[in-house]
């Protein structure tokens, strides 16, 4: 799994990025926005990207107009080069776990997504236990991101915020937040796509019974990591992708197996190797979401 941090430049201050990547850390996010209050980035989105991880933004929410946070948060993230990750919700005191945090939550993620990012909802694990649920009903495509320190948390995640009291050589602080489990990469597509998950092409019976889809994912994994390593730019990288399906396809077609809708595959990962391009990042989500696929 990929392992991150999150700072906030009242408590943290980056002095080398490069140790940073070093270590092993491979996506940030950073504090940009408390209700309806800017806050400074030290160009930190530039300077962690140019290091080579993924940046993100995140805003603490405070009662007033959701709408309005989160049309703060994405000015923030798209003026500090913070779009690598989608936009995340920080929902803390003083909401509490109740139909207010949840409506608050859902009114701000569903204003993300319809401006085309990948909406992310983070908070401990006992206020998400109880907003999650709602949220996910209302805004299906919004991100888990779950804190809960020295236990594995009860609410189903995507990232799990696992430590406050890290330390992250390239960092001087007191404590750094450490993050594991997928990137959730802002993918700024259509609805339909805005989760990078698209385990659904192969919910149906008869991939279920075609036995070599885990051969299938390491031919597309393979060739995406070329694409990573050798494309100009990600419009080529999606290319080589796209053409490493089209290949697996006439491959499952010689061998008379059942249809898989390979197409649809390749339009589900153009913009998720599109945007890992653009990060340096495309080999790391692609064999991550095909370890979780194969497993």
């Amino acid at each position: 799994m990929a392992e991150g941090i999150d700072l906030y430049v009242k408590y943290q201050s980056v002095t080398d990025w490069s140790k940073v990547r070093a270590a092993g850390k491979t996506f940030c996010y950073v504090k940009v926005s408390d209700g309806t209050t800017a806050k400074p980035t030290n160009g930190w989105g530039p300077a962690g990207r140019a290091a080579g991880l993924a940046m993100g933004a995140y805003h603490y929410a405070q009662p007033g107009d959701p709408v309005a946070q989160a049309d703060l948060l994405i000015a923030q993230a798209s003026a500090n080069s913070l779009t690598d990750l989608g936009p995340a919700l920080d929902l803390e005191a003083p909401f509490v776990p109740g139909v207010t945090a949840a409506n608050f939550a859902i009114a701000f993620l569903r204003r993300i997504r319809d401006r085309g990012f990948l909406p992310v909802l983070y908070g401990s694990d006992s206020m998400l236990s109880y907003v999650a649920p709602q949220v996910r009903a209302a805004v299906p495509e919004t991100w888990i991101w779950v804190a809960r320190y020295g236990a594995n948390p009860k609410t189903p995640w995507k990232t799990w915020q696992y430590s406050s009291s890290g330390s992250v050589p390239g960092v001087t602080a007191s404590a750094v937040d450490l993050n594991t489990g997928s990137i959730p990469f802002n993918l700024e597509t259509d609805v339909a796509l805005a989760d990078p998950d698209f385990s659904y092409l192969f919910y149906n019976r008869p991939i279920q019974e075609f036995g070599n889809v885990s051969q299938l994912l390491a031919e597309v994994v393979g060739k995406s990591r070329s694409a990573a390593a050798g494309a100009a730019d990600a419009k080529a990288a999606v290319a080589t992708v796209q053409a490493a399906v089209a290949d697996v396809q006439a491959r499952v077609a010689n061998l008379q197996a059942p249809t898989i809708d390979l197409n649809a595959l390749a339009a589900a990962l153009a913009p998720l190797v599109a945007a890992a391009v653009r990060a340096d990042l495309a080999t790391a989500v692609v064999d991550e979401e095909a370890r979780r696929l194969a497993s």
